[in-house]
């Protein structure tokens, strides 16, 4: 699957130092306070290279540099809001003569999120200095938040255009409204309603998308989803179009076809012909013109090799039905996908049947 995405670990967990000389631990904890009010004020005022500053050096040497560091935080800043209030849960400080440290608990309300998220901040104090050394900002919950509220009517149109940014919905090259439509039925009649998800992957990202000067790209996420029937791979981007955060984009597969099609082209990428022909259903080559010799030495040799090295795929549709083979009813997933080579795209129809992971490619098309 493409991707545009910084790779950045969900919990970002950075030691920052701070220290003060001759200090009690009463006000290390005090002076650790007064200085996460300072970070929630710029935090609010979108002054973000001044939230950086109070964070010590290890903490933007952990993410990068600092204009990434301004990335993260900037995205985070505009999938949340603004910083409504506070409430320290519990601290815990270790002082000496001439240092103390410093961690504080809290419970922050956002604004964009539905509930308050527990959040751990460290401080170091040395002398005058007082340094962030640590936060754990976990994943952000206002994602999980638009996910359930998405899946929760996901075949009713009118309400899931509620959760696209605007210029999205506008756009019928962007949003096509039968498209999405059809592949919720899709979803629906195989896996039921939607039950629950579990973040895989979160990368944070701010700037504006290639399309207009008016949208940005914050956050995109990779999620298992389960349904009642079965589970489903979701793949969303989130973005900001004024005050407006939302997806701009979003897809979901049956999530053992989706495996079984990126197993299948990460052994195109291995040139691993031997393993792909593993994949086909014995039904394939039964009902095949060709024999399953044929088909690996004139078919997928030439597609691994004569080409040019594999560089990616995207999936451009996916549909669920009951077809007729051998005499017999069967439930498979068809998907319609673009390959790209170094010198050349095809287009591949994968079909696939329903609740098989091994062996479980029923057809085969190349364009």
């Amino acid at each position: 699957m493409k991707s545009k995405i910084i790779l950045l670990s969900m919990v970002l967990f950075i030691l920052f130092t701070v220290s003060i000389s001759g200090c009690s631990a009463f006000k290390a904890t005090e002076l650790a306070e007064e200085t996460l009010i300072e970070y929630y004020k710029l935090y609010n005022e979108e002054e973000i290279d001044k939230c950086n500053e109070l964070f010590d050096d290890s903490i933007i040497e952990d993410i990068g540099d600092e204009d990434l560091a301004e990335v993260i935080f900037t995205s985070r800043r505009y999938l949340l809001g603004k910083v409504i209030s506070h409430n320290v849960l519990s601290f815990d400080s270790d002082s000496s003569s001439k240092e103390a440290q410093v961690v504080l608990s809290v419970e922050t309300e956002y604004e964009n999120a539905e509930e308050v998220i527990e959040e751990e901040y460290i401080f170091h104090l040395e002398g005058d200095k007082v340094k962030i050394i640590g936060i754990d900002i976990g994943g952000d919950p206002i994602v999980s938040q638009l996910v359930n509220e998405y899946f929760s009517d996901y075949t009713d149109m009118e309400e899931v255009k509620k959760f696209y940014i605007p210029y999205v919905v506008n756009n019928a090259e962007l949003f096509n409204e039968d498209s999405v439509s059809i592949l919720a039925d899709y979803a629906y009649e195989s896996g039921g309603e939607y039950a629950s998800h579990n973040i895989e992957e979160f990368n944070y990202y701010y700037d504006k998308l290639d399309w207009t000067d008016t949208t940005y790209f914050l956050a995109q996420i990779l999620a298992e989803m389960e349904f009642d029937k079965e589970k489903f791979m979701l793949y969303a981007e989130i973005s900001k179009e004024d005050d407006d955060v939302k997806f701009n984009y979003l897809e979901y597969y049956p999530l053992d076809a989706y495996n079984i099609v990126d197993d299948y082209y990460n052994n195109i990428a291995n040139k691993d012909t031997n393993s792909i022909m593993g994949m086909y259903s014995e039904e394939f080559f039964e009902s095949s013109e060709i024999s399953q010799e044929e088909w690996e030495t004139s078919i997928l040799d030439s597609l691994v090799n004569d080409y040019g090295a594999f560089t990616d795929y995207a999936i451009y549709t996916w549909e669920y039905s009951t077809i007729s083979f051998n005499n017999q009813d069967v439930e498979v997933y068809s998907f319609l996908i673009a390959t790209e080579f170094e010198n050349v795209t095809f287009e591949e129809h994968l079909t696939i049947i329903k609740g098989k992971t091994n062996k479980a490619v029923i057809g085969h098309q190349i364009y």
